[in-house]
Order: C-alpha cells, then sequence, then structure tokens
C-alpha cells in the first residue's frame, strides 16, 4: 500500500531482500534510519528518490510472533533526523498492523476453510443425487437392451435396418457403461484405455449423419 507516492514510486523496480538496503529491516527485524536516501550508497533506488524529492527515510519491520511479514516506510521531502519516541511510536504502529494482517489473513483461511467444507457437501450432495439418476436410467436402458436383443434374435426387423438396429445396441451398452462408470465413481477407479480403429469411427459418423442430410 502506498499513501503519497508518485509515478516513480509505485513503479519502481522490486528489489530482494538480500539486494536492497530496507531489506536488513526485515532480516535484522530492528528499524533503520537514512538521514539522505540520494545518498546512501546501499540505497538502489537513488534516482528515483531524486525524482519524487525523497530525502530522509524512517524504515520499521512488520513482526508478528518473532517472524517478519512486511515493513512501513516514512520519508520524508527535507533531511530529518527522527527522534527515538518517532521511532517507538512508528514501531508500535507496525505492531499493531502485524497484528491485524494475521488476523486477516486468518480470517481469510477461515472463509476458504468454510468455502470448501461448502463444495465439499454440494459435491456429496451431486454424488448422491447422480448415483439415483443412474439408477433411474439404468432400468429402463436394460429393458430396451432386452428388447433390441430379441428382436435380433428373433430377425424382426428388415434386413436394411438391422444396421441400425447394431448401432440402437452399441449406444445402449454404451450408456449402460456410463451408468456403470457413475456408479463406480466414489470408489475412484483407475482410467481404461482401449484400441481404437479410427476408421470404424469414422464410417459410423458418416452414416450417422447421413441420417441427418
Amino acid at each position: 500500500a502506498v499513501a503519497g507516492g508518485g509515478q516513480y514510486y509505485t513503479q519502481r523496480s522490486s528489489l530482494s531482500v538480500s539486494n536492497s538496503l530496507i531489506g536488513q529491516v526485515v532480516t535484522q527485524r530492528a528499524p533503520l534510519q537514512v538521514f539522505d536516501v540520494r545518498k546512501a550508497s546501499g540505497y538502489r533506488s537513488r534516482s528515483m528518490a531524486r525524482k519524487e524529492q525523497l530525502v530522509s527515510l524512517l524504515s520499521v519491520p512488520i513482526v508478528f510472533q518473532q517472524h517478519p511479514i512486511g515493513l512501513i516506510n516514512i520519508y520524508t521531502s527535507k533531511p530529518r533526523r527522527f527522534t527515538s519516541e518517532e521511532i517507538r511510536l512508528l514501531s508500535a504502529f507496525a505492531s499493531l498492523c502485524g497484528i491485524a494482517i494475521e488476523n486477516a489473513q486468518r480470517y481469510e483461511s477461515l472463509v476458504r476453510a468454510e468455502e470448501s467444507i461448502r463444495q465439499a457437501d454440494r459435491l456429496t450432495t451431486l454424488g448422491i443425487l447422480s448415483a439415483e439418476i443412474a439408477h433411474e436410467i439404468r432400468n429402463p436402458v436394460s429393458i430396451i437392451s432386452m428388447l433390441v436383443h430379441s428382436l435380433v434374435e428373433d430377425r424382426a426387423v428388415a434386413p436394411d435396418r438391422e444396421r441400425d438396429l447394431a448401432i440402437i445396441a452399441e449406444k445402449l451398452e454404451r450408456i449402460s457403461r456410463i451408468v456403470a462408470q457413475v456408479l463406480n465413481f466414489s470408489k475412484q477407479q483407475a482410467q481404461r484405455f482401449e484400441w481404437l480403429r479410427l476408421d470404424e469411427v469414422v464410417q459410423e459418423l458418416f452414416f450417422l449423419l447421413g441420417h441427418t442430410f
């Protein structure tokens, strides 16, 4: 979060903790005071400081339960020696920030956990509903499959429609497999792969599209 910073400050390049002057605030967990950042050899953004008219710097760590989670930087536009009271005041404010940030993170974790529980409940309900639907589908599909098989056995279909009946039987078998997969989903079975002849798939596609066109 930035208050009072211009475009040069907000668009400055990021630096690693070990490669920046204020990184020692995090590693040492102690306040840092720089009288003039424009002349400080360890300050990596001196050109930005000149453009933004940043001079003196006071940086304090944000620590929660001995764990550094951030820092607060205060700049002045004129040279300034920060007093011990000012450093203590900013450090106390940083401590409150640490508590607030930690509470916010815990609240976000709680919200995510509650959402995960609700999602799990929805998935459980969906699983139960899917199983009930699958049972309702399997019974009529089984009856239709038996009737189709009976028609084939009795040769009750004209020869030019036998292929149609074979495709119907195949698709019913596919529905039965899908229903079985839904019912067995809770068992987390591994995927099953099988070889297919691509030319047969294409020929079947042409046959089905022929009725459409």
